[in-house]
């Protein structure tokens, strides 16, 4: 009769190598679905009773949510361009005409009041009026549950954690079987695999919640024919779809619509707080986010986020 043995004499403290593998893999596959459940319940935080998730009508709320502060920025000026308010030579935009008086969104009235002379786009971005309407953009998307705040981002590396706890197992592992001169490179082995999957998590760090996720997956399919391929007519549609257009398609819209215009704004690579969410929020059809580099956050809720928001040129 065929028996199984767990342990033989000397095996580290009582189980064979081969045994404790299967139960370290069987653990390390465990605490991963485990984390994946707890960061989407996280992400799935439902929003409150009485908030708007729909952003049909709100376009720099959409662009934010989609590209962060950079995007809302950029459908801003196009919107302005569309309008006529707005031109930009030698990679700098300034206001021409006197803009209709009307009630206008805050974003719009901080960068109109930013142009008052000549400025390229990433001293735009540093205005204090243009940093606070951009923060009360990402504020209401938190409280409708469609962008992740710091506690939610908190409370997903505290999940990621968990896979810390079996990391730590497996070395103590590997130590004591070295120390008794046991084989030890499977196991090694298994542990550079656990570190690989632990840092993977690590960097899985979304952006939106699955809401926000959603809405703009279902924005971009009602709004399809704003998408670049179309060669939308702004001035025809209005500068209402300009917004949209860039809020869902990024600039390839802009570069579609208004050549030019693009590339004077593509004077380089944004600073400051931009870098928070450049890239990170670009949506894609299978959901979540594409992450690239991010810098330092300084947009957080009731955070200064000033060091790189003064009245500087």
């Amino acid at each position: 009769m065929t028996q199984l043995t767990l342990a033989a004499p000397g095996d580290t403290w009582g189980i064979s190598g081969p045994t404790f593998l299967g139960l370290y893999w069987i653990v390390t596959a465990a605490t991963v679905v485990v984390i994946l459940s707890l960061t989407r319940a996280i992400r799935l935080r439902p929003p409150e009773d009485g908030s708007r998730t729909r952003l049909d009508d709100e376009p720099y709320l959409a662009a934010y949510l989609h590209g962060g502060p950079d995007l809302a920025l950029t459908a801003a000026l196009a919107t302005l361009r569309a309008e006529g308010l707005v031109r930009c030579r030698d990679t700098r935009c300034e206001v021409i005409g006197t803009p209709p008086d009307r009630v206008r969104p805050d974003l719009e009235t901080a960068v109109l009041g930013s142009l008052t002379m000549p400025r390229p786009r990433s001293t735009v971005a540093r205005r204090s009026a243009v940093v606070i309407a951009l923060r009360h953009l990402r504020n209401q998307l938190i409280q409708r549950k469609l962008l992740m705040s710091d506690a939610q981002h908190a409370d997903h590396q505290s999940c990621t954690a968990l896979l810390l706890v079996v990391l730590v197992l497996g070395v103590v592992r590997l130590v004591a079987g070295m120390m008794s001169r046991h084989p030890v490179l499977y196991l090694g082995l298994s542990l550079l695999a656990t570190l690989a999957i632990g840092l993977l998590l690590v960097r899985r760090r979304p952006k939106r919640t699955l809401h926000g996720d959603r809405e703009l997956a279902r924005l971009t399919v009602e709004h399809e024919h704003l998408a670049p391929h179309h060669r939308p007519d702004w001035t025809a549609s209005g500068a209402g779809s300009a917004a949209m257009a860039v809020a869902l398609f990024g600039e390839d819209a802009l570069h579609a619509a208004d050549p030019e215009f693009a590339e004077e704004l593509a004077e380089r690579p944004l600073t400051g707080f931009f870098r928070d969410f450049r890239g990170a929020g670009t949506w894609s059809p299978g959901g979540g986010s594409t992450a690239t580099a991010y810098g330092a956050a300084t947009l957080h809720d009731g955070g200064n986020g000033e060091s790189g928001s003064g009245d500087r040129e």
